[in-house]
């Protein structure tokens, strides 16, 4: 099964709520949460390890026996657990977290944010030649959106690989269904799931749970 969790940022209405959050999430998360600079960046990079904490408690699990590290490549996971893998993404107002029984990467993505930008020198530096040509055939709006949905699939998919953005995204095969789940949030928003097991439509669980976490940290 894959669980995703997401939330928006108003989780956090102010300080007090910040600080509560802060003080319940592991060490590793509070040191990545400082070394931003940005009041929003940091409040992000706190949603994402406190959706996690959310959703590790969710699944029956004592969050504070969990003994979090990070390996070799970058990336975080539990200790001795090979049953309990997640990723986190955030991006604009909305965190992620992706929980699995086997390795998984997600990603999330605001369709706006790709208005202003070269969007012909990105598709062409990320897509494949099938993906071009998808691409081009759309209209200017279903281009964003499509361009949005391959950038996800693509970063979800690195992940997995723990090869980040290291990754030549022309090679990620994001046609091929059996390796992804994709669906859109607030209209404006996209969020990609890939795993090493098949991900059918039974096996994904999705909850928005930005009510739930300021009950939780109230």
């Amino acid at each position: 099964m894959v669980y995703i969790f997401f939330a928006n940022i108003n989780v956090f209405k102010n300080e007090t709520d910040y600080a509560s959050a802060y003080n319940q999430v592991n060490e590793i998360r509070r040191k990545k949460v400082d070394k931003n600079k940005n009041q929003l960046d940091k409040q992000r990079s706190l949603l994402a390890g406190y959706l996690l904490k959310y959703a590790i408690i969710k699944r029956g699990i004592d969050y504070d026996t969990c003994e979090f590290v990070v390996d070799e490549s970058g990336y975080e996971h539990v200790l001795n657990r090979d049953d309990l893998f997640f990723s986190l993404s955030h991006a604009g107002d909305v965190c992620v977290c992706a929980f699995a029984d086997a390795v998984v990467g997600v990603d999330v993505e605001c369709s706006s944010r790709f208005e202003n930008m070269n969007k012909e020198r990105i598709s062409k530096r990320i897509m494949s030649s099938e993906e071009l040509f998808i691409y081009d055939s759309y209209n200017s709006d279903n281009r964003i959106a499509f361009l949005s949905k391959l950038w996800t699939r693509k970063e979800a998919f690195s992940k997995v690989c723990k090869k980040g953005l290291s990754m030549d995204f022309k090679k990620i095969d994001t046609l091929d269904e059996c390796k992804f789940r994709t669906f859109s949030v607030y209209n404006d928003y996209w969020i990609s799931v890939s795993s090493a097991k098949k991900i059918d439509d039974d096996s994904l669980k999705i909850f928005d749970v930005t009510a739930d976490l300021e009950a939780y940290n109230a």
